[in-house]
């Protein structure tokens, strides 16, 4: 997970510049919300215009394992092992 109190990624100046305008606290509990839901949307959008489940799931399984906001998300397959490498 970025940290959320710095610039050091694009997703990480995203959400602390929305937090800076809405005067909202900035945790990592709060980020994690954060991209979770700019991964679901992602998934949303490009399961086209009225997703299915099976849509949704065949868009997450041919993500390469990111977004177009640049955002790490776990295969449904990623071991730990997997995940625990790519951050």
């Amino acid at each position: 997970m970025p940290y959320p109190w710095g610039g050091g990624t694009r997703l990480a100046r995203e959400f602390s510049d929305l937090a800076k305008r809405k005067s909202a606290e900035v945790s990592y509990n709060h980020m994690e919300g954060f991209v979770s839901a700019k991964v679901l949307v992602e998934g949303l959008q490009q399961a086209g215009p009225s997703p299915t489940r099976e849509s949704l799931v065949r868009v997450s399984k041919g993500s390469a394992n990111s977004t177009s906001a640049g955002t790490w998300c776990a295969s449904p397959t990623a071991t730990t092992t997997d995940r625990a490498m790519s951050n």
